[in-house]
């Protein structure tokens, strides 16, 4: 079985296993997101200093399968890193017919991120799809754009 493949800026879907021709502006970096595959996204700031607000992972989704994505954070400043001074958020996601499933947990040492607030995007879920957030099953809003599901939640930094 070959994979599924988003285009990044449109979010059409490509089945692999074929040759397809897309147009690219000089301006827009065709990009292709496979299946199955976590993307994180920060907000846009004018430069490193000011302080992250939200983090978005999007999701695109598959049939059937799981797949997991660290996010490791530092002060983006200091060596402290070298003595343990970081966060790691562990996202892992399973999908079944009608149901996903994403888990996220936190293990820091001596850093919190700035940010608390994250949304999951999840890209071409089925219409009958159940979302569990950390076992619970929560309502996603789904948007007509091209077949989104947002789950919004707060990340609670030990």
């Amino acid at each position: 079985m070959s994979s599924t493949w988003h285009d990044y800026w449109t979010d059409t879907v490509y089945e692999g296993g074929q040759h397809v021709l897309i147009k690219a502006e000089l301006d827009v970096m065709p990009i292709f997101v496979k299946a199955g595959y976590i993307l994180p996204h920060g907000t846009v700031k004018p430069n490193s200093a000011v302080k992250e607000t939200k983090m978005t992972f999007h999701v695109y989704a598959e049939l059937d399968g799981s797949t997991e994505y660290s996010l490791y954070e530092d002060d983006a400043k200091t060596f402290a890193y070298e003595e343990d001074h970081f966060a790691e958020i562990n996202i892992n996601c399973s999908f079944s017919k009608n149901l996903i499933k994403i888990g996220h947990n936190q293990e820091s040492s001596g850093y919190t991120p700035d940010w608390t607030e994250y949304e999951v995007v999840i890209h071409h879920p089925a219409p009958d799809t159940e979302f569990k957030l950390n076992g619970q099953t929560v309502k996603g809003n789904r948007l007509n754009v091209n077949d989104t599901v947002i789950i919004k939640g707060t990340l609670q930094h030990d």
